[in-house]
């Protein structure tokens, strides 16, 4: 059932638009003529294709989204990666982490320096290998505890690439994510382990000097308390005597004495108690600074 074209519309538009009529109705001629039907054939197949390319058109666009945002994601993982590295490389104590068996995974510019080792070497090698203080039997434990607090921090001593031992304090965490893994940050603490052994030894040579001048000064004491016996004993008795003696002949004969005698012998008296006074302070001198000594 094709339909014939209307011939007389068509040459209306060719004289309307300033067409050529006999061109134009030759091309009409040229065009094939369809059916209602299989116009709509066409039309169903055509909105069909439609949506096939509409919904491969979606699904395009959700996966190139995706993509989109998963290069996205890793850009800023690899510039968080590249921030943490820098970040690690600039840092002034060493760095390295290990895992739980302790294998290096990782280290940075000042723990090579530290070691001297280059990065290299250390990627290739295990902890138990510059460890000083504890045996590879004593790491693996020791490693594993670090595991289970999840932190620890301790002094150890490592061992240099030309064979130099020097001290260092680690601080180590364990972290789980993205694998199994120990970091630490080691600080070298040799200098301040050198000035805490010198003060060690200038305060064993400041207590031996102090006993030694408490020898001395407990021997000085022992002079003065043998000096002090002396004076107690051998000076006392005489003392007595004299102002004893004095004091009777002023008793027994001082009326018949002459003044200047009497002055004689009150002088005697006189100088024999200051001279017991003296004695007295003497011994009071002696006891005190035995009694200092013996406090400290």
């Amino acid at each position: 059932d094709d339909e014939t074209p209307d011939v007389d519309m068509f040459r209306k538009q060719a004289q309307r638009y300033g067409f050529d009529e006999t061109e134009y109705l030759a091309a009409l001629d040229r065009v094939p003529h369809l059916s209602r039907e299989a116009v709509s054939s066409a039309m169903r197949f055509f909105a069909k294709l439609s949506r096939v390319i509409s919904t491969m058109g979606f699904s395009a666009i959700q996966q190139s989204r995706m993509l989109v945002e998963s290069n996205r994601t890793a850009r800023a993982l690899r510039e968080s990666e590249e921030r943490h590295r820098a970040i690690l490389q600039t840092a002034l104590d060493g760095f390295w982490a290990v895992d739980p068996q302790g294998r290096f995974l990782e280290v940075n510019d000042a723990y090579c320096r530290m070691s001297g080792y280059s990065e290299a070497e250390l990627l290739a090698m295990n902890l138990s290998e510059l460890e000083c203080n504890e045996t590879s039997e004593k790491i693996a434990p020791h490693l594993q505890k670090s595991v289970a607090q999840g932190h620890d921090r301790f002094e150890t001593r490592h061992r240099r690439k030309d064979g130099t031992v020097y001290d260092v304090e680690v601080s180590v965490q364990y972290k789980s994510a993205g694998g199994a893994r120990l970091v630490a940050f080691l600080k070298d603490i040799t200098t301040r382990k050198q000035a805490e052994a010198e003060i060690r030894e200038l305060n064993r040579g400041l207590e031996q000097r102090v006993e030694e001048r408490t020898a001395e000064l407990l021997a000085a004491n022992q002079e003065l308390d043998s000096f002090a016996y002396a004076v107690s004993h051998d000076l006392r008795a005489p003392l007595r005597a004299m102002s004893g003696f004095s004091q009777a002949l002023l008793e027994d004969y001082g009326a018949t004495l002459p003044g200047e005698a009497r002055e004689f012998l009150d002088e005697i008296s006189l100088a024999s108690r200051d001279m017991g006074r003296l004695i007295e302070g003497l011994l009071t001198l002696s006891r005190s600074t035995r009694g200092r000594l013996q406090h400290h």
